[in-house]
């Protein structure tokens, strides 16, 4: 005889809860599970299952544990495909409808307001907004001000790297009168951002050698070569040799590195660069093109543009065919 399935062993998503189980633990399991599919998530095996029945039932005599594991497993196997459809549905809900409180079910502009001020990516967007305003917003003078300041700030960065490293400007500087002064003007006229590029570049290869190697300057080109090759196999961007390489020759050359022990300079170091970059550009997405206006963007800037020559601006495009357009 089939036992009675009651209303309330079914979720509001049509997934059955299990009936071939005394009653008493089907409170158990409503007390603890909000639906069928937590339920169903919270064991996998005869193992699991029996750990779940007697952590609620620890007295329980076993034979009646193993109906109820046999009764589980029965279960989960025969609800799959409800559960699947549960699942589904749950998913489509999320990422396609609006979340409706039962006070307010009428107000979609309340939700939407609730949404758009909660969500965190549209509260990034439109912070970038905002930052691209304001920059544009600055006078000219507030501008260069700012990357004047980066620039400094850069440019002592990295004349702490070259000290760090005991290059031979350093006791150079030293003996000057306003070695501070003499740090911001070595890197001569390169801008903020070819400073702070170099910069990134090279403190990641410093800390690396400080880890590995137990120094925070190469002492020749397997050092190099070895970052590199670490980079190259943690999975890094098409940019990352050629910008490392950019990186040394700066350090180098204003650090008055003698020539013979560059390496900038070394033969094989150039070649591992750009064997490297060529591979990289190989394993690198291609690029894509910006897709072109359609003709009702380029109709509807024309009327914005020139009201009064609607109807000689229709007569012109109509002339057009859609590839003119990139085939839109």
């Amino acid at each position: 005889m089939e036992p009675k399935i009651h209303s309330w062993m079914t979720d509001a998503d049509n997934v059955p809860w299990p009936h071939a189980v005394p009653d008493f633990f089907h409170t158990f399991l409503r007390r603890h599970f909000i639906n069928a599919r937590q339920l169903d998530a919270c064991f996998d095996d005869d193992l699991s299952c029996q750990e779940l029945v007697t952590s609620g039932f620890p007295d329980m005599n076993p034979e009646d544990i193993a109906n109820i594991v046999c009764a589980l497993l029965v279960w989960k196997q025969d609800s799959q495909r409800a559960f699947k459809r549960a699942r589904s549905s749950v998913v489509q809900t999320v990422l396609n409808g609006i979340p409706l409180s039962s006070d307010d079910s009428g107000k979609l502009q309340n939700e939407y307001k609730q949404i758009t001020s909660s969500s965190a990516m549209i509260l990034l967007e439109g912070h970038a907004k905002r930052r691209h305003q304001l920059y544009k917003g600055e006078p000219a003078d507030i501008r260069s001000q700012r990357f004047d300041r980066e620039r400094k700030k850069f440019a002592l960065l990295l004349g702490n790297c070259i000290k760090e490293a005991g290059l031979p400007i350093v006791p150079q500087i030293a003996l000057l009168d306003d070695p501070h002064e003499a740090w911001l003007r070595v890197f001569a006229t390169r801008r903020a951002n070819t400073l702070k590029a170099r910069y990134k570049t090279w403190k990641p290869f410093r800390d690396w050698l400080e880890q590995h190697r137990g120094r925070v300057y190469p002492l020749g080109t397997k050092d190099a070569v070895d970052y590199l090759q670490f980079r190259v196999n943690e999975g890094c961007g098409k940019t990352v040799p050629e910008s490392l390489s950019c990186a040394i020759h700066l350090i180098e050359q204003v650090g008055k590195v003698p020539e013979v022990d560059r390496i900038s300079k070394d033969p094989m170091w150039d070649s591992f660069v750009k064997s490297w970059a060529a591979e990289l550009a190989e394993a690198s997405e291609p690029k894509k093109v910006a897709p072109m206006y359609t003709v009702a963007m380029c109709i509807s800037l024309e009327c914005w543009l020139m009201t009064s020559a609607i109807l000689c601006m229709q007569g012109r495009w109509h002339g057009l065919s859609s590839s003119c357009f990139g085939g839109q």
